[in-house]
């Protein structure tokens, strides 16, 4: 495989060549005069100094001129950077004006700017505002990261001529070296949505990949020193909750600290953390061999952390996660008279802390760390009342570590390393990783990870993987060819997530896509890719499968696609059985799927998805369906409702395995799973807002035959197997929310959340009868109030001289 790779990367690279676009360049201008940010550009300073004017649409007429002007300067100070536009619109009643939350553009008109503070094209920080002031920042890398947050002001003015805006970034808000001339890579950006047009200041050619090497130059910044950067941000809350008619009260505190090391490394610590508000996971029925993935809700472990993410070995979850050694105590409920009766949902953090820095030489490094504390749960003897702790987690220290080196041409090439150690179980848990990324001729992309995991237990197993792709990412024609080796031993779960190891995997890719407006479509785009699996040993056969995608959107703003996968043969499933030694025979399938999206843009918009498969064996079928019409009512008020649902008859899985016996039971059933969301936004101020969400999940489970799987695959009837295995799962959560920052960086947050989960083997068929039953479980509420302050250093210097 890695021999076709190279042969088909030396064959490509010579007839392969692409235009080098001009940078543009842009002077700021030093000024001493004092810019009251008010979005007026009234101050004679703006008048003084060069502008960046002449855009060009990104999308949907790729390199054309822009239906409206933009014109803007930058001036600086010793303390900040300020950017100052006025954006011409011909037709200012018709400026989108929608309302959103922080980091929620909400299809509003927006401007900014990217700015590139080491002109490598390796991360550029974006500072954007909307035509209602709402402020949206983001860090941009291989991708855009919204999760980050920044300090700094901004305004925004409108005239019977279009809009104007005024922004203060503060040094702080960015990392750059100590030298003399500063020249940061920049480009700027506007939406004006009516239009669904995009333009930039310097071209960016919408066919090659990467938008930070097609940016600008600013010029001019010269003897500016960066900044002490030094924030304190002390936190209060306070609960009240009832859980199982029991009611309960706490306040907590604690506090954040962000730390500027020197001019371009930062630390940020949390100091007796609190998430008690963050959202509610979305809890399913899992059915499958493999534990569920669940997003972060946390915020500190949600921002800046793309340096983290190299060679994906590192799941933050596992940072407060359920007890490890929760089975213990319910182990304990084996003994007659014996049950747990409290068992937390988590571990709690003593402290985290985040050092992310670069260096004048491209070197990021960052280092993560956290530890939890020892954890209890409480088991009870019902024969004598009397309760006792039982340790189910030992102090723990969690560590990341990353070294990566950025190169020319969005390139790169990382180390990373994992690291779990809880001491006094002597357990110490390590994976180390590498993540590399090289890009020939701006054309070719050459990607590749590999990672070594261990644990120090007496036997010291080693596991490893690696993984490695070819990429063209130009053009209208691409194409990828990867590969991917899972040794059995690879574990990383310690501090990562890995459904199952012990897999080699290959996957060939071709697409074909027109990103220009032709016929009656803005963009079409279309997949065909072949994957190939087995097991680490190439004779154990899992699958092979192909996959069709095509989709578009038309002039009038209509999304719609349609997708098709094919098994064309029957494979085996080897993790299904849980019991080494088994595998499981699927069967052979095809699927099909068709979905549309309507113009988010009108008061009412629709989603609408339908998809079915049929398998050629087991006579096993199903079909998904979703809908979710949208409502906005002005610009402040906006309604989604989200329906799903999932059918599956007769699908077949595990059930249960005895080990004396030797055998393994499966069961052919009927599966139904039924999804309501409701998400409400209602937008008081660019600054204060309520959000109401509420989920209704719903799965049921119908057993109506059983078999013992054999060891070649094959099932053979158990009719004396009599157990009920059916399954009637609901999860139903409230989330309401009503945010205020009232200062920058400074918020007050109120919070409402309810929780219900139930399971039975009585499966409810009525949906009406189900969701009356789910009330009846009394259930997990609690109110909450958290307050945080945000005390800068220089602010506080400042007022004090």
């Amino acid at each position: 495989m890695n021999r076709i790779l190279l042969s088909l990367t030396l064959i490509i690279i010579p007839v392969i060549s692409i235009y080098a676009q001009e940078k543009k360049q842009v002077e700021a201008t030093r000024t001493s005069e004092l810019i009251t940010i008010d979005g007026k550009l009234q101050e004679t300073a703006w008048d003084e100094t060069p502008q960046a004017t002449n855009f060009t649409q990104y999308s949907p007429y790729n390199g054309k001129a822009p239906s409206e002007a933009t014109h803007v300067r930058f001036l600086y100070d010793d303390n900040a950077l300020y950017v100052g536009a006025f954006l011409e619109d011909h037709h200012p009643d018709q400026i989108s004006k929608n309302l959103g939350k922080r980091d929620n553009f909400n299809l509003a008109d927006y401007f900014g700017v990217y700015i590139d503070p080491y002109n490598d094209a390796s991360k550029a920080y974006g500072f954007f505002v909307t035509s209602t002031g709402v402020q949206v920042d983001v860090k941009s890398t291989t991708y855009k990261d919204y999760r980050w947050d920044a300090v700094w002001e901004s305004a925004v003015t409108h005239t019977p001529n279009g809009w104007s805006i005024e922004m203060r970034i503060p040094y702080s808000a960015l990392r750059f070296s100590k030298a003399k001339n500063q020249e940061w890579g920049l480009n700027i950006e506007r939406v004006i949505q009516r239009n669904r047009e995009v333009s930039t200041w310097n071209y960016i050619d919408i066919n090659t990949e990467g938008t930070n090497k097609q940016a600008g130059v600013l010029t001019g910044i010269v003897d500016v020193k960066p900044p002490v950067r030094l924030a304190f941000i002390p936190y209060m809350s306070a609960y009240a909750e009832n859980e199982s008619n029991e009611n309960s009260y706490s306040i907590k505190g604690g506090m954040d600290v962000k730390y500027g090391i020197n001019e371009s490394f930062t630390l940020d610590m949390m100091l007796i953390p609190d998430f008690g508000q963050v959202k509610s996971d979305k809890e399913r029925l899992n059915l499958s061999p493999f534990e569920t993935y669940y997003g972060e809700n946390r915020e500190f472990f949600k921002e800046g952390m793309e340096l983290f993410n190299r060679a994906g070995i590192f799941y933050s979850r596992r940072i407060g996660s359920k007890p490890v050694n929760a089975h213990k105590a319910y182990d304990m409920e084996d003994t007659a008279g014996v049950e747990v009766v409290e068992m937390p949902n988590s571990t709690q953090l003593i402290n985290a802390t985040k050092i992310t820095g670069k260096t004048s030489k491209g070197l990021n490094i960052g280092i993560l760390n956290a530890m939890s504390q020892t954890t209890h749960a409480t088991v009870k003897d019902t024969i004598t009342g009397k309760e006792e702790k039982v340790q189910v987690q030992p102090f723990t220290n969690y560590n990341v570590s990353v070294l990566e080196q950025s190169l020319p041409g969005n390139s790169f090439i990382s180390l990373i390393n994992t690291n779990v150690h809880r001491p006094s179980s002597n357990y110490t848990a390590n994976v180390t990783g590498s993540e590399v990324r090289y890009e020939i001729k701006e054309s070719i992309a050459v990607k590749g990870s590999a990672s070594l995991s261990q644990r120090y237990t007496l036997d010291n197993p080693y596991g490893y993987t690696y993984w490695g792709e070819v990429e063209r990412i130009t053009g209208r024609f691409r194409f990828s060819l990867s590969h991917n080796t899972e040794s059995p031993k690879f574990d990383p779960n310690d501090l990562g997530y890995l459904q199952s190891p012990d897999e080699r995997s290959n996957r060939a890719e071709v697409s074909y896509s027109i990103r220009e407006p032709f016929w009656m479509l803005l963009n079409w785009h279309n997949e065909i890719s072949v994957n190939y699996n087995t097991m680490f040993d190439y004779h154990d056969f899992i699958s092979t499968r192909i996959n069709f995608s095509t989709r578009a959107t038309t002039k009038n703003h209509l999304t719609f696609g349609l997708s098709s996968q094919i098994k064309p043969i029957m494979g085996y499933d080897y993790y299904e059985p849980r019991v080494d030694g088994y595998k499981f025979k699927t069967a052979s399938w095809q699927n099909g799927s068709f979905w549309i999206s309507s113009d988010y843009r009108k008061t009412f918009a629709l989603d609408l998805r339908f998809g079915g498969w049929v398998a050629n064996e087991y006579d096993q079928s199903g079909l998904w369906y979703s809908a979710s019409p949208r409502l906005r009512l002005g610009d402040k008020f906006q309604l989604v409702y989200d329906f799903n649902g999932d059918n599956s008859f007769n699908s077949i899985g595990y059930i249960d395995n005895n080990s004396a016996e030797d055998s393994v039971v499966f069961g052919r059933r009927n599966y139904q799973k039924l999804e309501n969301n409701i998400n409400l936004d209602y937008i008081f101020t660019p600054n204060a807002s309520l959000t109401f969400y509420l989920r209704h999940y719903w799965t049921k489970v119908n057993y109506d035959q059983f078999y013992l799987l054999n060891r070649d695959g094959t099932l053979t009837d158990y009719p004396a197997y009599n157990e009920n295995e059916d399954i009637n799962y609901n999860a139903f959560n409230i989330d309401l929310a009503y945010t205020w920052q009232f200062a920058p960086g400074s918020e007050m947050s109120l919070v409402w959340k309810n929780q219900i989960l139930s399971e039975t083997d009585e499966v409810i068929n009525d949906f009406g009868r189900n969701l009356e039953n789910t009330f009846t479980d009394l259930g997990k509420n609690s109110i909450s109030i958290r307050v945080l302050y945000y005390l800068d250093y220089l602010q506080i210097k400042n007022a004090i001289l």
